[in-house]
């Protein structure tokens, strides 16, 4: 989850089974990262899953979706590992920005510790970063910005209340979704669903690299989660109405499917050298030489942002 300029508390395990529809009742943080982990577990290879009980003992993928939110309250210095900011104007990373380590940094260096690191300790919390890295970076305003801390800084309302846009996106679409599709189901009866509903799609969503994945969300922002809805005659925010909601429900499933399968495909290209799967090979891949160590600042060229066709 994104906190610039603010966070979110986290949200005990037990409210993330609950499917009736609250004003933001779940955060991305909890539901949509437990999600995403067990989507992943459904395509993990023999050897992958060995090796993760190994390194976790006894705690699951999902279990552990979260840690990389409590370890940045821990250690600020992680704080701008959790998204990118490409700005919605230019697509470009601007230069303010540029000196920070990016989601795509953490993901590089977490995915060369996994794979290489001597310690136990640090292939842990590698492991652990990973799992939460990438399906944030699958929440498109972790990969987008409009001057706004990516939404933190929007106002818009949604039935009726005022929020962030970012935190609609983070908790309140992912709610919805699943009270209006999946009502009754528990999570891993969801990602259970989620998977056979895109395992067809295996061969496509896992393509590419990790900086096509962000340039993905990015495109999913810039042409619909910031085309707000005009405020009403004399009202000052906008409201989210049934079309944009709507929307906005299908890629989030989209997304959060996407993410399962794609950090299965990262994570057995890493742990399991007789998988099929290989890391991605073009562009900006998870094995990338850029690299950074804890609390480090790496410089970076800001760079034309080129969007993928036919995303929406």
């Amino acid at each position: 989850m994104k906190t610039k300029p603010t966070s979110s508390a986290g949200i005990p395990l037990f409210c993330a089974l609950c499917f009736s529809l609250p004003t933001f009742a779940f955060s991305f943080a909890a539901t949509g990262h437990q999600l995403v982990a067990m989507v992943c577990e459904h395509e993990l290879t023999t050897k992958t899953r060995s090796v993760i009980r190994d390194l976790l003992t006894t705690e699951s993928l999902a279990e552990v979706s979260t840690w990389a939110d409590e370890e940045r309250t821990r250690d600020r210095s992680t704080s701008t590992w959790h998204y990118i900011d490409y700005n919605v104007r230019t697509g470009k990373v601007e230069a303010q920005h540029a000196k920070d380590p990016t989601i795509l940094d953490a993901i590089s260096s977490n995915s060369v510790a996994l794979q290489s690191a001597q310690s136990t300790e640090t292939r842990q919390r590698a492991l652990k970063y990973l799992v939460h890295f990438i399906a944030d970076l699958h929440q498109p305003l972790h990969c987008a910005d409009n001057d706004d801390a990516g939404g933190n800084k929007t106002h818009i309302l949604v039935d009726g209340q005022e929020n962030r846009l970012h935190r609609v996106w983070d908790g309140f679409i992912v709610d919805r979704m699943l009270a209006r599709r999946y009502q009754g189901k528990s999570l891993p009866e969801v990602a259970a669903l989620l998977h056979n509903k895109f395992a067809s799609k295996r061969a496509s969503i896992t393509s590419g690299t990790a900086e096509d994945w962000a340039h993905e969300s990015f495109a999913i922002a810039r042409n619909h989660v910031y085309r707000l809805p005009p405020p009403a005659p004399g009202a000052k925010l906008s409201q989210l109405d049934e079309e944009y909601l709507t929307k906005s429900e299908s890629l989030i499933e989209e997304r959060l499917a996407a993410a399962g399968f794609r950090l299965a495909h990262v994570l057995n290209s890493l742990l399991d050298s007789d998988s099929s799967t290989t890391a991605p090979s073009s562009g900006r891949s998870v094995l990338s030489e850029r690299r950074f160590e804890t609390g480090a600042r790496t410089k970076r060229t800001p760079g034309e942002l080129s969007v993928p066709a036919g995303v929406h």
